[in-house]
């Protein structure tokens, strides 16, 4: 039986507005005085919001009433407005001068805001995804609630070192490929993509579309190879990789609180599913507004002009309301028909990182193997040596000594290996590595880019420390090999 065509009834009134500004006192409705207003909605990344009114100021009336601080609520129905949509916070009042007339224009955030600026240590182990965001919740954010966060079973692994809160719950909602925002009566909703529907709002061709702009699959967000860089140690990241076969479409994420190998091949494998499909994306503009819209939700849009006739809908992962006083009330949405998100504040942290890690890995290796020497962590066997407060070292009267790692097994056969060392009075040591479990070893020098003849899988490092006239006391801080 085929899909059931999908009917939409258009609401039979038009969406009615109340803009409120609350000061310690008083509260003011802001409504008939507006010019233009605009407020954003979004889920994750685009999650944080902001606002913009302008207000004419002939008379002095704004000038001194707001100095930042104050809350501003926006409500919308298509009854009278008693439902809030949006709960921001006053930054600043600015008072402008448009074709001679003064005007005060009151901009802020998103009150989620506010979880940008708690920052969170704590460590989570093979804990349910929904389980976490509740956690932390209770425990950084307790005015906020938590009721529509959806049960998510799927297990995490994450270690948190003053993290902002809100990025905390972005990595959440992007490793279960989920969505997450926090509402105008601050309820955190978490919730399978497109899971949520309203079938109340569409967007209708020679209806309510007011225009359509920059709609197509967008194959510039396809990334076929992920880079991950965790944690330091001693100046050596934790670096993991996951690829399709093809490197020509990279992408690097930073991100300090992985610690484990495990952790950053599970980031890695995560952000190359997110990024396999070209999104189908766009903007269109619907007036009137769509009053009961809320972030992540898909709703209906006819314009087969355009090739959008999807039944199933297509995803809001932005929108904005705006208002006009000789247009009335309208809304911008962003649609995204794969279950993707558009993380554009994300990209331009991401490009500033690629720059920092071609310092650290300036060949573009994919993978690292890090011995920090606080324990013996990783180490198969010594002789002659000791590792003490972080340091490898010769044991008293020892003029030279051997350390052998365990082995770390690729999953594709190594053929570039980087030696990277931290220490010092190593003018007499040698290094060396294997790719074949130590069944032969292959020299290498510190910093050196080696090309392995005969690749392998079973990596391995050896060390032989080793004292003369010019290195009495030859020490090793850290040792780590970059390979792919």
């Amino acid at each position: 039986m085929g899909r059931q065509p999908f009917v939409w009834i258009p609401p039979t009134t038009t969406p009615d507005y109340k803009v409120e500004v609350i000061r310690t006192s008083e509260t003011d409705d802001l409504s008939n005085d507006i010019v233009e207003a605009s407020f954003t909605f979004g889920v994750n990344e685009l999650a944080i919001g902001n606002f913009s009114v302008k207000l004419p100021n002939h008379d002095n009336k704004y000038t001194e009433k707001y100095i930042g601080g104050e809350t501003v609520y926006l409500y919308v129905d298509y009854a009278s407005p008693t439902n809030k949509r949006f709960r921001g916070t006053i930054e600043k009042p600015e008072r402008i001068s448009d074709g001679g007339f003064p005007y005060i224009v009151i901009k802020g955030r998103n009150y989620a805001k506010k979880l940008l600026d708690i920052l969170v240590t704590k460590s989570f182990t093979d804990i349910a995804s929904s389980t976490i965001i509740t956690d932390l919740m209770s425990e950084y954010a307790s005015e906020f609630t938590t009721t529509n966060v959806n049960t998510n079973a799927t297990t995490m692994t994450v270690n948190w070192y003053e993290k902002p809160l809100w990025d905390c719950l972005i990595e959440v909602a992007n490793a279960m490929e989920w969505d997450i925002y926090v509402d105008a009566n601050l309820v955190v909703h978490f919730f399978n993509r497109k899971s949520v529907g309203n079938a109340q709002e569409a967007i209708v061709h020679d209806f309510n579309m007011i225009s359509i702009e920059g709609l197509g699959d967008d194959d510039a967000l396809v990334k076929n190879k992920i880079r991950v860089y965790g944690q330091e140690q001693d100046g050596m990241p934790i670096i993991s990789t996951a690829s399709t076969g093809a490197a020509d479409r990279e992408l690097v994420v930073n991100d300090t609180n992985i610690v484990t190998y495990e952790q950053a091949q599970e980031r890695a494998d995560s952000e190359l599913a997110k990024y396999q499909n070209a999104p189908l994306i766009g903007s269109l503009t619907a007036m009137p507004g769509l009053a009961t819209l809320q972030p992540g939700e898909a709703i209906w849009i006819s314009a087969q002009e355009y090739g959008l006739s999807d039944p199933a809908g297509y995803r809001i992962i932005d929108f904005e309301h705006t208002i006009k006083h000789d247009e009335g009330f309208g809304t911008n949405v962003s649609i995204e028909k794969e279950a993707r998100d558009l993380p554009q504040i994300i990209k331009k942290r991401i490009d500033a990182e690629q720059n920092l890690q071609d310092l650290q890995n300036p060949n573009s290796l994919d993978f690292s193997y890090i011995f920090p020497f606080n324990d013996n962590s990783n180490i198969l066997s010594t002789s002659n040596l000791a590792i003490s407060e972080g340091k490898l070292s010769l044991l008293s009267g020892e003029t030279s000594g051997t350390l052998i790692s365990t082995a770390r097994t690729a999953d594709t056969a190594i053929t570039q290996i980087q030696l990277k060392v931290n220490g010092s009075q190593l003018g007499a040591s040698l290094f060396f590595f294997s790719v074949d479990n130590g069944a032969s070893w292959i020299p290498i020098a510190r910093n050196e880019l080696s090309t392995v003849s005969t690749p392998g899988k079973y990596l391995k490092l050896k060390i032989e420390l080793a004292s003369d006239a010019s290195n009495t006391e030859p020490t090793v801080e850290s040792a780590g090999l970059i390979f792919s």
